[in-house]
């Protein structure tokens, strides 16, 4: 065994050996803390840089969103429209806006009175005769089948027309209502506008008491279908001991004027529907003994009055 051999160490070296010790310590402790220093900056600027490109990404989102909606809310304003009606190609073909209406319901004329509420007259007839606008427009074999129709027994328009070989005769419906409220109207003024075709005692025509009857049945479903469920209230009249209801209320409506005046620029002249005959490749429906009956046909068919007919 070699002996261990000890060297003397100066207490003086010693301390600055300790004290080189903990400098190289804290040099150490710097030098694996310094990556660290520097990284946290890094990872900050990293999530900064995610944030504003997810802010950035949305927000372009957003506005894809936003344009998409402004272009469908441009393309077709009629959207709400559809969803309550039955196909028609007039959404197609116009905007309707929708608009707030408070309705003139007084029981007493206002002054001036509405038009609409004042005696027979020229000017009054030619009012209701402009809102009971029945003109037939044109319609396309695909709108015939989207309404639910056979298109070889619908009615066409005859080419020369010039609305082409696909053109099929059409009308909007809510005319034809007016024109039946515009012949209550005329019933109301039964003297005034029949008195010297009917005169008193004599009984109007099978005919007319049945255009009658067809048009309240037709007015009454139509309000049932609409089935308004608008609230009006009532108030308390120095006049009446019960509350008198006021029915002057607010609906939300379709734009009328704006369907009225496409119709006037678009339908065509009744005179002209009226000269179309049946071409000889369709084949006419049988209807039935009652509808000839009105329509005096057998006056025109003597030979056929034996036909029960199917329908009308």
């Amino acid at each position: 065994m070699y002996p261990i051999k000890y060297e003397a160490v100066d207490s003086s070296d010693a301390e600055v050996s300790e004290h080189d010790a903990t400098d190289s310590s804290n040099l150490n402790y710097e030098i694996e803390e310094s990556p660290g220093n520097k990284g946290l900056p890094m990872k900050r600027e990293k999530l900064l840089l995610w944030l504003n490109g997810l802010i950035f990404c949305i927000s372009l989102y957003l506005l894809f969103v936003t344009v998409i909606l402004t272009r469908r809310n441009n393309d077709d304003l009629n959207d709400l429209l559809r969803m309550t009606s039955e196909y028609s190609p007039i959404f197609d073909r116009i905007d309707i806006p929708l608009v707030t209406k408070k309705m003139n319901a007084t029981l007493l004329e206002p002054d001036p009175s509405p038009i609409y509420r004042r005696p027979p007259s020229p000017e009054v007839d030619e009012a209701w005769n402009r809102l009971a606008n029945i003109k037939p427009i044109v319609i396309s074999r695909s709108d015939v089948i989207q309404l639910g129709r056979d298109p070889s027994v619908a009615a066409k328009w005859p080419e020369s027309f010039g609305f082409g070989s696909d053109a099929y005769i059409g009308r909007i419906d809510m005319f034809h209502q007016i024109h039946c409220l515009d012949w209550l109207r005329r019933e109301a003024n039964f003297d005034h506008y029949y008195g010297k075709k009917w005169p008193p005692g004599t009984p109007p025509s099978d005919m007319h008491r049945t255009h009658v009857s067809h048009c309240i049945y037709l007015l009454l479903q139509n309000l049932m279908c609409n089935a308004n469920v608008d609230i009006y209230t009532h108030y308390w009249a120095d006049a009446q001991l019960n509350a008198f209801p006021d029915f002057s209320v607010n609906h939300k409506c379709r734009d009328f004027d704006a369907i009225l005046k496409w119709q006037e620029d678009n339908s065509v002249d009744v005179d002209l529907f009226a000269a179309i005959r049946k071409p000889p490749q369709y084949e006419a429906k049988i209807m039935s003994h009652r509808f000839k009956e009105l329509f005096g046909w057998f006056d025109s068919h003597p030979d056929n009055g034996s036909d029960s007919g199917e329908i009308g």
